[in-house]
């Protein structure tokens, strides 16, 4: 079988803090679950909130394993000071005709909001992707009341590709999502 390189990117901030990003490897696995469990409670514009994140330690070394074993997915975190800020994942599924494409997940730590690190993890998607040769789409839904998410993703380039209704239900009421979508050509 073929090793892939890691990704692996440092940049400094808005702030001048240094900032990592790189694959998850199986050994972040606790660190994963704890900043996960940690944001559930943060925002509520995740697909799951505080006590929803059942996923134990081995249950993640695994996910990791799949994604690090992938060719057409990755696991991105980024890290300041060797603590997990955000994380970014990409899941494809490999058959042959819907391979080049699939679906991002995006979380930024809330103490962390508004220097960049979004942005970044998106970017790296995008370079990892180019580097890839097989990832051509970019998939996203977000929800229509998540202003500063709908904000970034245009910047990014995505583009609105349609609305779906009743998406997410919490706290008794249903939210719409936007079904955005990048093409890397």
């Amino acid at each position: 079988m073929e090793t892939r390189q890691m990704y692996h990117k440092e940049m400094k901030l808005r702030n001048d803090v240094s900032l990592a990003i790189r694959e998850a490897k199986s050994e972040d696995a606790p660190h994963t679950v704890d900043y996960l469990e940690h944001i559930a409670g943060e925002t509520p514009y995740l697909a799951f909130g505080p006590g929803e994140w059942n996923r134990s330690v081995a249950d993640e070394e695994k996910l990791i394993k799949d994604y690090l074993d992938s060719s057409n997915q990755i696991f991105l975190m980024a890290e300041i000071d060797s603590q997990v800020v955000g994380c970014l994942t990409f899941r494809a599924i490999d058959r042959p005709r819907i391979r080049h494409t699939g679906t991002l997940g995006l979380s930024v730590a809330k103490k962390y909001w508004g220097l960049g690190i979004g942005a970044y993890l998106v970017e790296s998607l995008f370079e990892w992707a180019k580097m890839t040769g097989i990832v051509r789409k970019i998939n996203l839904r977000v929800r229509t009341d998540n202003a500063r998410a709908v904000a970034l993703f245009k910047r990014l380039g995505f583009i609105e590709e349609g609305l779906i209704s009743r998406e997410v239900f919490t706290s008794g009421r249903f939210y719409d999502c936007i079904s955005m979508g990048m093409q890397i050509d």
